[in-house]
């Protein structure tokens, strides 16, 4: 089976998008165009088959959507991570980074069936900014 893969490049210059190709020494991207990037193993991410507003959705992206608006007409959002959990063979959005389902996370179709105002916001790769 051919999967779409992304990781941080190397370079530092942002994520990259395509296929994944690895040995014992060089971990690569190669895109659709056939340009090769170095990346960082540990930030590969599996592509979940969905998509966000025409952006694809990988494994580890943190997504939200509204939750609900608030009297004084302010929107409360609700943030997941999108994971794989083993156990049932599914993606899911998980809101504490668990694949434990008792722990309020779902099925990520599910999840995405009724998002309303949805977004991908980041990855939990992504350094943070501060």
């Amino acid at each position: 089976m051919k999967g779409i893969y992304k990781a941080q490049r190397v370079d530092g210059k942002g994520w990259v998008e395509g296929y994944y190709v690895y040995d014992s020494l060089v971990h690569q991207i190669i895109t659709s165009d056939f340009s090769c990037f170095n990346v960082i193993p540990e930030t590969v991410c599996t592509y979940t088959g969905r998509q966000i507003n025409g952006v694809n959705l990988f494994q580890g992206d943190k997504i939200k959507k509204l939750h609900f608006i608030s009297a004084n007409g302010k929107k409360h959002y609700l943030e997941h991570i999108v994971l794989w959990n083993n156990e049932y063979s599914c993606w899911m959005a998980s809101v504490d980074g668990t694949t434990d389902f008792k722990r309020g996370n779902i099925q990520l179709y599910l999840y995405l069936r009724d998002m309303i105002e949805p977004e991908i916001i980041g990855n939990v790769h992504d350094k943070n900014e501060e």
